[in-house]
């Protein structure tokens, strides 16, 4: 049932109305709970705090990300621990606690950049700059959007060189 409650959240993750997924995420973790699944808590933890950042409700977030931090930590989920950390610096700066939520974000971008995960960083640069703009440190937010924009552009030259050379081979 929490898998099958988690295919439902997924699949309305994009809808306009978060309250769609979040009553399936809120489904999936009760039944995740009564499996006694800490894996799937942690993910649906993770998850459900992001449902609520993008909601503004930043301090069922906050506590939804805290919770699920130390079950990552105890999986030794290294995926899940960057997703709750990322979130609490996210949840934390919406409640203009911006130098704590800068510092979760960074350390959180960081794993991510010496797990290779050029993407998720460039995206996890893109979400700090909305957030520091939202609370008002629009210097930290300049910073935020430069660096995501050198990453996305780096890796937008990337791709295209990569379709030139499969083009190339076709025409070869």
């Amino acid at each position: 049932l929490a898998s099958a409650h988690l295919a439902v959240a997924l699949a309305y993750a994009e809808d306009p109305n978060i309250d769609l997924s979040r009553r399936a995420y809120e489904r999936s973790l009760h039944h995740a709970r009564v499996a006694k699944d800490p894996s799937m808590q942690a993910l649906l933890l993770g998850n459900l705090s992001d449902t609520y950042l993008r909601a503004g409700e930043y301090g069922r977030a906050l506590a939804l990300a805290e919770e699920c931090m130390p079950l990552a930590v105890e999986l030794k989920d290294t995926e899940t621990q960057t997703l709750a950390l990322h979130n609490m610096g996210l949840a934390k700066i919406g409640l203009k606690r911006i130098a704590d939520g800068k510092s979760d974000v960074m350390k959180a971008i960081a794993i991510e950049r010496q797990q290779g995960a050029t993407t998720s960083v460039s995206e996890g640069w893109h979400e700090l700059g909305l957030y520091l703009e939202r609370a008002g440190d629009f210097a930290g937010a300049m910073t935020a959007f430069e660096e995501y924009r050198r990453i996305a552009d780096t890796l937008s030259r990337a791709d295209q060189r990569k379709r030139v050379l499969e083009a190339q081979e076709l025409f070869d």
